[in-house]
């Protein structure tokens, strides 16, 4: 990646968290930033897309790699899941809400094949995520779990997932395993 790929990175990160941090917050129906100030961002992140593609371009890069999720139609890989992940479980994360946090925050790598998570990261270098249940509860776990329950399906009770391309900030499902924990 080049010096100007990473600052148009960081520059693209940080208007879309100032969008996040300044967004109306529930009962307040007005944002407080100027439908002006919030045109022009979002003319920056299309500019800042648009001039990260030509890059992209200039070097070659595949633009079109990016994560698929569940319920898109196959395209060229077909993983039979043994579970309905439409049916509302209590416990269970909102898997819409899931899938656009995860490709909101997942960068793929070409050479490794990894979706490096770019969000929130714990001091253990994981990626971490909250995740707001169907029925409202709210918990914070690590993005490989998310991807994880996202496109494989559940985690069971004392089983633990961890990459096995030793990535620790790879979300790509087809890099995650289950796998027992023994203290």
């Amino acid at each position: 990646m080049t010096a100007e790929e990473r600052v148009l990175r960081v520059m693209k990160r940080v208007l879309t968290d100032v969008a996040k941090a300044t967004a109306p917050r529930p009962g307040r129906h007005r944002h407080p930033l100027s439908e002006n100030t919030i045109r022009k961002i979002r003319q920056c992140l299309c500019l800042i897309t648009a001039r990260e593609q030509e890059l992209a371009g200039e070097h070659k890069r595949d633009t079109s790699a990016r994560p698929h999720f569940i319920d898109e139609p196959a395209s060229e890989t077909v993983v039979s899941l043994d579970i309905d992940r439409t049916v509302k479980q209590p416990g269970r994360p909102n898997l819409t809400r899931l899938r656009e946090q995860l490709s909101a925050n997942a960068v793929c790598h070409e050479e490794s094949g990894c979706w490096n998570w770019t969000g929130q990261i714990s001091n253990t270098g994981h990626g971490r995520i909250m995740i707001i249940e169907e029925y409202g509860g709210k918990r914070i776990v690590s993005a490989e779990c998310a991807s994880y329950e996202t496109f494989l399906g559940p985690i069971p009770d004392g089983v633990m997932v961890r990459q096995i391309c030793r990535n620790r900030l790879c979300i790509n499902p087809q890099h995650l395993e289950l796998f027992n924990h023994v203290s």
